[in-house]
């Protein structure tokens, strides 16, 4: 269960959707729920105040609306979106934060990553970008993962967002070969040979050590799905036609030029899929460890 959770809104019609899906999150009975508005510090400074006494106000109806008997506290602070949402999250040490598509740009989106990344890059908290009604608990969630620091840290996080079993849980690896049927078409005929389904073989033991390793991911009926080609564009239909309504993602939420120009598989992902999307960033522990290597 989680026990501290920051809850960015941005006032707009969808917030009450961002505030009734952490409403519905499984949370110990003592767990504080931080309520955060951030006002844009592009305002002119005169209107400011009064922009902050607005959002208060705003905050504390939504909060007696849909929050009545939870611990919570309402933050209203002046900044940039991102990065004051990132810092309050340290400063709770917050184990979730959750928005949604706060301040989106979709030009911009393309290429410097959304506000959920760019809060994921600074705060390095597993955020939960929420995009459907919540209707009721998370039923059919789907975890795209790689074999990359993020995925034990995915594993252990997504089960703390379920509230019971899913229904059909989904463990899913694409094998995305460089190349692979583009310059050699030929390889797609051949995916019955035995040095391929061997090297399928090792791909599924490798799934089911990394979920071993984990005790929360471990007493889930994961059912485990490889499939050959790009993320990007083998995730979403699957979404679809599972019908799933969260979309796990352990992502390196990368920095710098390389972000900048090329993006992230997650960031596609976030963009393309239209269900509720969990981004884990690697433990702090695995980070450091690669930093020392």
């Amino acid at each position: 269960m989680l026990s501290r959770l920051l809850v960015a809104i941005d006032l707009s019609r969808g917030s009450v959707r961002v505030v009734r899906r952490a409403a519905r999150l499984p949370v110990a009975a003592d767990a504080r729920l931080d309520l955060l508005h951030v006002v844009s510090n592009r305002l002119p400074a005169a209107v400011r105040a009064s922009a902050a006494q607005d959002a208060r106000r705003a905050l504390a109806a939504i909060a007696r609306r849909e929050l009545a008997g939870r611990r919570v506290r309402l933050l209203v602070v002046s900044g940039a979106a991102a990065a004051t949402i990132a810092s309050q999250a340290r400063a709770a040490r917050a184990e979730l934060v959750v928005v949604g598509r706060v301040g989106a740009r979709p030009l911009r989106d393309t290429f410097v990553g959304s506000n959920a990344e760019r809060v994921l890059r600074r705060s390095r908290v597993p955020v939960l970008v929420v995009r459907r009604e919540a209707r009721g608990d998370y039923r059919r969630p789907l975890l795209a993962i790689d074999f990359d620091q993020a995925a034990p840290a995915a594993l252990d996080v997504l089960p703390r967002l379920l509230e019971r079993p899913p229904l059909a849980p989904l463990l899913v690896h694409v094998d995305d070969p460089p190349l692979a049927g583009i310059l050699y078409p030929s390889l797609a005929s051949a995916a019955g040979r035995p040095e391929l389904r061997a090297a399928r073989q090792r791909l599924e033991r490798h799934l089911a050590h990394l979920v071993a390793a984990s005790p929360a991911a471990a007493a889930l009926p994961w059912r485990t799905l490889i499939r050959v080609g790009s993320p990007r564009l083998t995730v979403p239909p699957l979404v679809t036609a599972r019908r799933i309504d969260l979309l796990a993602l352990g992502t390196r939420a990368r920095a710098g030029i390389a972000q900048l120009f090329l993006g992230t598989v997650a960031g596609d992902l976030l963009r393309a899929v239209p269900c509720d999307v969990l981004l884990v960033p690697p433990r702090a522990s695995s980070r450091r460890a690669r930093a020392r290597a």
